[in-house]
């Protein structure tokens, strides 16, 4: 029985007797296989209203300590209770929006969180109780960097910087401000000596410039491109990521541009992406893993996430991910047991342990990725694996020639056949609707599943359980013949 491998998920590509295929969910990327999705399971207490941005940073004791912003206030994480202190300043409701997000930086020893529409706030770890407005003069700002020893951010048209080391003094000194008459509203900006400063139509490299009163040099690197999606601009180390206005990119520190989504899935995403979807594209990049998290709202009558998109850059291949959630969100690993008395206080919160005792959650060193769900409470990628469909790309003859399908053996090492359901689409011109079969299990003996189908054009379907325990799905092994012409 000849093997059909699993195809890569490029929607954007014919899909006629092609290596690709048009419908793949909630999998990830391997080498030469799909790999589980584990659900998000829900970890803390709600937050009580939707997340519009958060952090995680461990102090120099090795203490985890997580803030997120809400529209009308700000939030610290008791990691005994696990549940969401207010912390905002005293006597105040924030004005934050679905449009217009918390974002946060951790410049030691202190946690700064800015939106456009209020002042900037800062939190003192080991001291502060509640946040306070940032001392100075610091201007309202949509996005903040640390570059080098200042702390950076912008508005729509101008980038500011603190005074070196001094995140109290932005008048005096080497503190300063410099505007962008062109290139449209600004979005974002790196975490890096030289930043990456992102407009909605050019890209930008701010060089430091050691003693000089400008302090920063700047240079266009990319004119007529930039990040239509302000929240889609995620870094880690030398590579950003962000969404254009029809497509996906990477760059790297120097300006090397890359189009990872062409002939890809750009064409298809961004076609089903509209209105303020578009400038609402969340990204965030995993702690461990060479892969980039895409949020997107295609479906979704609400103001959540209804999908994720997933980019492994090693492999240079994409997924996608069915899920309803509000933020993405690292964290480190060990989060929450570095500071509870002990496991008994864990099941006496939670009724019992979340996750096993072997998590990432539970363990010092590699980060974990996070998210906070539709309802507003934090939680981890480590539940049970998703219910995962892979489907195989179109076979066929364009010169009339019919197949009969009769075994379809799933190259799947899971350990129950029975959590595997399969079906059959087929079509006799490439015009017609795809007809689904009803779906059939394998023999629980052989592997094998057996259905008579005979058609033009064909395709298989492949359907794991969500909870069922399996780790690579290779592809198809085929039995089929020929049927005659028609």
């Amino acid at each position: 029985m000849p093997v059909l491998d699993v195809a890569p998920f490029r929607p954007d590509n014919a899909h006629l007797n092609s290596a690709y295929a048009t419908e793949i969910w909630n999998v990830l990327r391997a080498e030469s296989s799909y790999i589980p999705f584990k659900a998000l399971q829900a970890f803390t207490a709600q937050v009580g209203a939707v997340p519009l941005g958060g952090i995680t940073i461990r102090d120099d004791d090795g203490l985890t300590h997580i803030f997120c912003g809400t529209a009308g206030k700000l939030w610290k994480l008791d990691n005994t209770t696990l549940t969401w202190e207010d912390v905002s300043k005293a006597a105040t409701t924030y004005s934050a929006t679905i449009d217009e997000r918390w974002r946060f930086k951790y410049y030691k020893p202190y946690v700064v969180a800015v939106n456009i529409n209020d002042d900037p706030q800062y939190y003192q770890i080991g001291t502060s109780t509640d946040f306070a407005n940032l001392p100075g003069t610091p201007p309202r700002m949509r996005q903040i960097a640390v570059t080098g020893d200042r702390l950076s951010g912008v508005d729509d048209d101008t980038m500011y910087w603190c005074d070196t080391d001094d995140i109290s003094n932005w008048t005096t000194g080497t503190s300063g401000s410099q505007k962008f008459p062109d290139g449209g509203k600004l979005m974002g900006l790196t975490d890096a000596t030289n930043p990456l400063i992102f407009q909605k139509a050019k890209i930008r490299l701010g060089t430091f410039v050691p003693g000089s009163l400008e302090t920063f040099s700047f240079q266009t690197l990319h004119d007529q491109r930039g990040a239509a999606a302000p929240y889609s601009i995620c870094t880690r180390g030398a590579v950003t990521f962000f969404a254009d206005s029809g497509a996906f990119f990477m760059i790297s520190s120097d300006g090397q541009i890359s189009p990872i989504g062409f002939e890809k899935v750009d064409r298809t995403i961004f076609g089903q992406i509209s209105g303020v979807g578009l400038t609402r594209i969340f990204g965030e990049i995993d702690p461990f893993y060479s892969r980039v998290y895409f949020a997107i709202q295609v479906e979704s009558a609400t103001d959540a996430f209804d999908r994720m998109l997933c980019y492994d850059w090693q492999i240079g291949e994409w997924t996608q991910i069915r899920m309803s959630l509000n933020i993405l969100f690292p964290l480190a690993s060990g989060t929450i047991g570095y500071t509870l008395a002990g496991l008994d206080t864990i099941s006496a919160t939670l009724a019992g342990l979340p996750f096993p005792l072997g998590s990432k959650v539970w363990q010092g060193g590699a980060p974990v990725m996070a998210a906070f769900d539709s309802n507003g409470a934090l939680g981890f990628f480590q539940g049970a694996n998703a219910e995962a469909t892979i489907v195989t790309q179109e076979l066929g003859d364009p010169a009339a020639g019919v197949t009969r399908f009769n075994e379809v053996v799933p190259i799947v090492d899971v350990d129950d056949f029975s959590d595997l359901r399969l079906s059959v689409g087929s079509r006799m011109r490439r015009t017609d609707t795809i007809n689904w079969t009803s779906e059939f299990t394998p023999s629980t003996n052989t592997g094998i599943g057996r259905k008579n189908v005979r058609a033009r054009f064909n395709r298989i379907k492949t359907v794991i359980s969500a909870g069922a325990n399996w780790t690579h799905c290779q592809g198809v092994s085929i039995n089929s013949t020929s049927a005659g012409l028609r």
